[in-house]
């Protein structure tokens, strides 16, 4: 079974922080220092969420081939797994939408503790 690990950079979030809600990066009113600190922090290695790390040493552990996705289309899969911060909901239900449209035979599983917190966003989509 071919697994996909889907997650994004957009909105620069941290996902394993605040309970694993996520956290972001704002930099104040801008200037300089602004700037200079925006840019200190999105050149900064920010390593996959641990649920995505676990998962996939797991599944591979099971036989199965799995793929770490970062902001972009993933291809063909069986399964699709996302795991949402809450400063990221918008721009992963986008992509749940799409996936939902043109793969409608995958599966697609939600994680995490927005998935856990808020089950009724994700209920409309038809996903797990």
């Amino acid at each position: 079974m071919h697994v996909v690990l889907w997650d994004t950079r957009k909105n620069d979030a941290q996902k394993d922080f605040a309970g694993g809600m996520g956290v972001g990066m704002y930099p104040g009113r801008g200037g300089l220092r602004g700037r200079i600190i925006q840019h200190m922090y999105r050149r900064d290695f920010r390593p996959p969420a641990l649920h995505f790390a676990y998962l996939a040493a797991i599944l591979r552990r099971q036989g199965h081939d799995v793929s770490y996705v970062v902001d972009r289309t993933p291809g063909p899969a069986d399964v699709y797994v996302f795991n949402p911060a809450l400063m990221t909901l918008g721009i992963e239900l986008q992509v749940i939408s799409r996936l939902s449209a043109a793969q409608p035979n995958a599966r697609i599983l939600v994680i995490g503790q927005v998935a856990f917190a808020l089950p009724d966003v994700f209920q409309e989509l038809g996903v797990t």
